[in-house]
Protein backbone atom coordinates (compact mmCIF):
# COMPACT_ATOMS: atom_id res chain seq x y z
CA UNK A 1 0.00 0.00 0.00
CA UNK A 2 1.42 3.37 -1.03
CA UNK A 3 0.07 5.77 1.59
CA UNK A 4 0.32 9.46 0.84
CA UNK A 5 -0.35 11.79 3.74
CA UNK A 6 -3.38 14.04 3.18
CA UNK A 7 -3.65 17.51 4.66
CA UNK A 8 -5.27 17.06 8.10
CA UNK A 9 -8.02 19.19 9.70
CA UNK A 10 -6.54 20.27 13.05
CA UNK A 11 -9.93 20.34 14.84
CA UNK A 12 -10.88 16.77 13.87
CA UNK A 13 -7.61 15.03 13.02
CA UNK A 14 -9.19 13.90 9.73
CA UNK A 15 -8.29 14.61 6.10
CA UNK A 16 -9.54 17.99 4.87
CA UNK A 17 -11.67 16.21 2.24
CA UNK A 18 -13.53 14.14 4.90
CA UNK A 19 -16.75 15.52 6.43
CA UNK A 20 -16.92 14.98 10.21
CA UNK A 21 -20.51 13.65 9.97
CA UNK A 22 -18.94 10.48 8.57
CA UNK A 23 -18.00 9.63 12.16
CA UNK A 24 -21.70 9.34 13.05
CA UNK A 25 -22.64 6.69 10.46
CA UNK A 26 -23.59 3.24 11.77
CA UNK A 27 -24.77 -0.05 10.32
CA UNK A 28 -28.53 0.36 10.24
CA UNK A 29 -29.57 -2.73 8.27
CA UNK A 30 -27.84 -5.76 6.77
CA UNK A 31 -29.42 -8.56 4.77
CA UNK A 32 -26.64 -10.81 3.52
CA UNK A 33 -28.98 -13.47 2.10
CA UNK A 34 -31.74 -13.36 -0.50
CA UNK A 35 -32.38 -9.71 -1.37
CA UNK A 36 -28.95 -8.59 -0.24
CA UNK A 37 -28.53 -5.02 0.93
CA UNK A 38 -26.66 -2.94 3.47
CA UNK A 39 -27.73 0.43 4.87
CA UNK A 40 -25.22 2.60 6.71
CA UNK A 41 -26.98 5.57 8.24
CA UNK A 42 -26.62 8.64 10.43
CA UNK A 43 -28.74 11.68 11.25
CA UNK A 44 -27.62 13.58 8.12
CA UNK A 45 -26.55 10.89 5.65
CA UNK A 46 -27.36 7.41 4.39
CA UNK A 47 -25.43 4.94 2.22
CA UNK A 48 -27.10 1.91 0.60
CA UNK A 49 -25.20 -0.92 -1.09
CA UNK A 50 -27.07 -3.58 -3.08
CA UNK A 51 -26.29 -6.06 -5.90
CA UNK A 52 -26.46 -4.85 -9.49
CA UNK A 53 -25.87 -7.90 -11.66
CA UNK A 54 -22.89 -10.22 -11.56
CA UNK A 55 -19.86 -8.92 -9.67
CA UNK A 56 -21.29 -5.38 -9.57
CA UNK A 57 -22.93 -3.34 -6.81
CA UNK A 58 -24.98 -0.18 -6.77
CA UNK A 59 -23.89 2.35 -4.17
CA UNK A 60 -26.44 5.08 -3.36
CA UNK A 61 -26.11 7.94 -0.93
CA UNK A 62 -28.25 10.77 0.35
CA UNK A 63 -27.06 13.74 2.39
CA UNK A 64 -29.39 16.17 4.15
CA UNK A 65 -27.87 19.65 4.56
CA UNK A 66 -30.93 21.37 5.99
CA UNK A 67 -34.68 21.29 6.19
CA UNK A 68 -35.17 21.82 2.45
CA UNK A 69 -31.70 20.95 1.14
CA UNK A 70 -30.36 17.54 0.26
CA UNK A 71 -28.29 15.82 -2.37
CA UNK A 72 -28.16 12.23 -3.54
CA UNK A 73 -26.15 10.19 -5.98
CA UNK A 74 -25.37 6.69 -7.08
CA UNK A 75 -22.60 4.80 -8.80
CA UNK A 76 -21.79 1.17 -9.47
CA UNK A 77 -18.72 -0.65 -8.22
CA UNK A 78 -17.18 -3.98 -9.09
CA UNK A 79 -16.76 -6.28 -6.10
CA UNK A 80 -12.99 -5.71 -6.09
CA UNK A 81 -13.49 -1.93 -6.14
CA UNK A 82 -15.92 -2.17 -3.21
CA UNK A 83 -13.39 -4.31 -1.31
CA UNK A 84 -10.63 -1.73 -1.82
CA UNK A 85 -12.93 1.19 -0.97
CA UNK A 86 -13.89 -0.36 2.37
CA UNK A 87 -10.34 -1.37 3.27
CA UNK A 88 -10.92 -5.09 2.74
CA UNK A 89 -8.29 -5.30 -0.02
CA UNK A 90 -5.15 -3.36 -0.88
CA UNK A 91 -4.42 -1.62 -4.13
CA UNK A 92 -5.64 1.31 -6.15
CA UNK A 93 -6.91 1.79 -9.67
CA UNK A 94 -4.65 3.44 -12.24
CA UNK A 95 -7.27 6.19 -12.53
CA UNK A 96 -6.83 6.90 -8.82
CA UNK A 97 -3.12 7.69 -8.89
CA UNK A 98 -3.62 11.40 -9.64
CA UNK A 99 -6.20 11.63 -6.84
CA UNK A 100 -3.74 10.15 -4.33
CA UNK A 101 -1.00 12.50 -5.57
CA UNK A 102 -3.20 15.56 -5.18
CA UNK A 103 -5.31 14.74 -2.09
CA UNK A 104 -3.36 12.03 -0.26
CA UNK A 105 -4.68 8.62 0.74
CA UNK A 106 -4.12 4.88 0.55
CA UNK A 107 -6.46 3.89 -2.25
CA UNK A 108 -8.64 5.59 -4.87
CA UNK A 109 -10.51 5.12 -8.10
CA UNK A 110 -11.67 8.10 -10.10
CA UNK A 111 -15.43 8.70 -9.86
CA UNK A 112 -15.75 5.89 -7.28
CA UNK A 113 -13.94 6.59 -3.97
CA UNK A 114 -10.98 7.98 -2.06
CA UNK A 115 -9.77 6.31 1.15
CA UNK A 116 -7.07 7.16 3.67
CA UNK A 117 -6.78 4.61 6.47
CA UNK A 118 -10.37 4.36 7.78
CA UNK A 119 -11.62 7.60 6.18
CA UNK A 120 -13.65 6.91 3.03
CA UNK A 121 -15.27 9.38 0.63
CA UNK A 122 -17.64 8.29 -2.12
CA UNK A 123 -17.40 9.17 -5.01
CA UNK A 124 -14.28 11.27 -4.34
CA UNK A 125 -12.63 14.05 -2.34
CA UNK A 126 -14.58 17.03 -1.10
CA UNK A 127 -14.09 20.16 0.94
CA UNK A 128 -14.97 18.54 4.27
CA UNK A 129 -17.74 21.11 4.81
CA UNK A 130 -21.53 21.12 4.46
CA UNK A 131 -22.68 21.35 0.87
CA UNK A 132 -20.48 18.63 -0.57
CA UNK A 133 -22.25 16.18 -2.91
CA UNK A 134 -20.17 13.26 -1.62
CA UNK A 135 -20.50 11.07 1.46
CA UNK A 136 -17.83 10.48 4.09
CA UNK A 137 -17.79 7.23 6.08
CA UNK A 138 -15.50 6.37 8.99
CA UNK A 139 -14.75 2.67 8.47
CA UNK A 140 -15.11 1.26 11.96
CA UNK A 141 -14.90 -2.49 12.47
CA UNK A 142 -18.70 -2.97 12.43
CA UNK A 143 -19.00 -1.30 9.02
CA UNK A 144 -16.11 -3.31 7.56
CA UNK A 145 -17.61 -6.51 8.95
CA UNK A 146 -21.05 -5.72 7.47
CA UNK A 147 -19.50 -5.16 4.02
CA UNK A 148 -17.50 -8.39 4.44
CA UNK A 149 -20.75 -10.27 5.20
CA UNK A 150 -22.59 -8.62 2.32
CA UNK A 151 -19.85 -9.68 -0.12
CA UNK A 152 -19.67 -13.14 1.50
CA UNK A 153 -15.96 -12.82 2.18
CA UNK A 154 -14.16 -15.09 4.68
Amino acid sequence: MDERQPKIQPEWGLPVWFHHHGIKLRVFYLNSTGDKSLIIKGSAAQLVIAPYGDDRWTVRWEIVWGRHEEVSGHITMLTETLRRAFGLADGTAESGEWILSRYGGDSAEQHRYLRWRDCLNIPGPGTGHDGDPNISVLLRDDIKEAVRQLLELP
